[in-house]
């Protein structure tokens, strides 16, 4: 295992050939990728983390996105509500941005419209 914290990235971990890394700011990432287009990007990586501990897949390179705050962002307005790609939904509670309806529960609404968009993506 090699760590290495000393690059431009986060994050960098070299174990048998493969490459982690969980780079400080979105520019990071958009480089690395324009760098490296077949890299595995995760941000949580349940799917991935099956992959290389049931079926022993390692992608050459895997690319955390789960940690920047360009992707963590939540805002909620009179006409639109704005949810980061990787924000998650105890992310937005800790955001203390809630707004104060009482039914039904927004929350819930974009629980749903979450599930309806992953369940479309599969």
């Amino acid at each position: 295992v090699c760590w290495n914290n000393q690059t431009s990235a986060q994050h960098q971990i070299e174990v048998d050939g493969a490459e982690f890394l969980r780079p400080a700011d979105l520019a990071e990432v958009l480089e690395e990728l324009a760098e490296s287009p077949e890299a595995q990007i995760v941000a949580g990586s349940t799917d991935v983390g099956v992959e290389v501990n049931i079926r022993g897949v390692r992608k050459p390179l895997v690319v955390a996105i789960d940690r920047l705050t360009e992707l963590r962002e939540f805002s909620f307005g009179p006409d639109e509500i704005q949810l980061g790609a990787a924000l998650t939904l105890s992310g937005i509670d800790d955001t203390g941005s809630l707004p104060a309806v009482d039914e039904p529960s927004w929350l819930q609404y974009v629980v749903t419209a979450a599930e309806s968009t992953i369940a479309n993506l599969k």
